[in-house]
């Protein structure tokens, strides 16, 4: 029984198994981008409106949706709509344990929508769906 234990504890540490992970996680610095009129070139069109509804996840949350259409929230938020918007998903992911989105951004000549889940939402919306949360 010493052994298999003695074994065991050889494993754990081999493998490093409960140590601290934080070291080989990536981080994404997000550059936000311009927005128009401030003349800098590819500026994103400032939005007018901001709408997410969330639900789902591994803890099952209901159904929750954000409208946004404060001009100063608005203009916090602009640093984070990418100046070129990204392609939207295509399909469902068939993602369980996924947070899905539906976002609209209307820039007030143009509503653009996207549907997506954890898995395939378009890496330029993330921060700005965290900041819209938040």
């Amino acid at each position: 029984m010493s052994i298999l234990l003695a074994l065991l504890l050889l494993a754990v540490g081999f493998l490093g198994v409960g140590t601290d992970s934080s070291s080989s996680t990536t981080s994404t610095t997000v550059t936000p981008a311009p927005t128009c009129g401030t003349g800098e070139a590819g500026c994103a069109p400032a939005p007018t409106r901001l709408s997410l509804t969330w639900s789902g996840g591994f803890d099952g949350q209901p159904e929750q949706t954000i409208t946004i259409t404060d001009p100063a929230r608005l203009a916090a938020l602009a640093a984070y709509v990418p100046a070129s918007l990204p392609d939207a998903p295509v399909g469902p992911t068939g993602c369980a344990d996924c947070r899905s989105y539906h976002l609209e951004i209307d820039t007030g000549g143009e509503t653009v929508t996207y549907d997506a889940d954890d898995a395939n939402l378009p890496e330029g919306l993330a921060p700005l769906i965290a900041a819209m949360r938040d």
